[in-house]
């Protein structure tokens, strides 16, 4: 099968679809054993996708935290929030005054310990 330009943009306006695989202007070839894999696994026109597993995060907004720095040493901080992948929000006071900070989730831990 030699897809056409009009067809490849047919499937690139489907929802989901970000892009074709290819190798250079070439749509890559598929393995027929893939595709009937991916069909043996189609429910209803479907592939089930199993949820992903949530991990139990160890912080709570408002919970009290160290972040540990080699400049400053350890501050006391609140946790806030996460802030995308390996990255939290914390709060700490610094001269009096609470500061905003952003600091990877590796330099803070639990001040209870």
């Amino acid at each position: 099968m030699r897809p056409t330009r009009a067809g490849a943009r047919a499937v690139l306006s489907i929802g989901g679809v970000c892009g074709l695989l290819s190798f250079g202007d070439h749509p890559a070839k598929v393995p027929d054993f893939v595709v009937e894999d991916i069909r043996g696994r189609e429910v209803d026109g479907l592939i089930p996708v199993p949820p992903p597993e949530v991990k139990s995060f160890p912080f709570k907004a408002g919970d009290s935290v160290v972040v540990s720095s080699e400049l400053m040493g350890d501050i006391s901080a609140l946790f806030v929030c996460r802030q995308g992948p390996g990255r939290v929000r914390i709060l700490m006071q610094l001269m009096g005054k609470w500061h905003k900070a952003t600091v990877p989730l590796g330099s803070i831990h639990d001040a209870t310990s």
